[in-house]
């Protein structure tokens, strides 16, 4: 008998030794406190990261808006290599509608030259109302300061010694940055809906760099006939 005990004692000692030792109740609630909390932290940094990448998205693609004093100077690449080509001759400035592009005879605002491989325009300083659309009536899901403010933006249509109507001047960058005219009979601001940030129009001329990546985005820009291309 006194065998058998002191063998189960032994055992009993041996299971009691390698037993790993529980762990209290308030260290193991420490543990998910510390673990909580970290995770609280990364979710906060990662937050932070991903509404900075966001604003600086929105900075990027806010185009730039300058007011214009409607003087068009231009110098085309390969401006007088196109020119022979294709017998430009007028250089035509479109009052264009989001809603309508027809007749685009019709809608003519100025016309210029086109000589030594470019034009010198000097867009006029009002524009007649029937050149003029609402801005609200084509960005109806924007704030707009005015709702009544109205705006016109022109092409430059290149014209040949038939009168015929060849290709569309741009003026752009490498950086696929482009320009748009605008004239707006007021002040206004707006807020496009799908867009976090306000841009403004001043009565006017106002030239529009979209898409932009800030000021360094419209360095470099100068003008170009659409097809240029065909010219080698």
């Amino acid at each position: 008998m006194r065998h058998i005990s002191s063998v189960s004692a032994k055992v009993a000692a041996k299971k009691c030794n390698n037993a790993r030792p529980a762990k209290p109740l308030e260290q193991e609630k420490t543990k998910i406190v510390i673990m909580f909390t970290k995770y609280c932290a990364v979710l906060l940094v990662a937050t932070g990261l991903l509404l900075a990448c966001c604003k600086k998205n929105d900075d990027i693609n806010k185009p730039v808006i300058e007011s214009h004093d409607g003087k068009i100077i231009a110098s085309v690449v390969n401006g007088i290599e196109i020119g022979e080509y294709y017998s430009v001759i007028t250089v035509k400035a479109m009052s264009l509608h989001y809603y309508d592009i027809s007749e685009l005879a019709n809608r003519i605002i100025e016309t210029a030259d086109f000589v030594n491989g470019g034009f010198t325009m000097n867009l006029p300083e009002t524009v007649s109302d029937e050149y003029l659309v609402r801005f609200s009536d084509f960005n109806q899901d924007s704030e707009i300061s005015d709702p009544d403010a109205k705006v016109s933006m022109v092409a430059f249509h290149a014209y040949n010694d038939n009168g015929t109507w060849i290709e569309t001047f741009e003026y752009r960058n490498n950086k696929m940055a482009c320009a748009r005219f605008w004239y707006t009979d007021r002040d206004f601001t707006y807020k496009l809906a799908y867009r976090n940030y306000s841009s403004s129009l001043k009565k006017g001329w106002n030239v529009e760099y979209v898409p932009s990546t800030g000021k360094k985005g419209i360095k470099g820009m100068t003008w170009y006939f659409s097809s240029s291309y065909v010219i080698d």
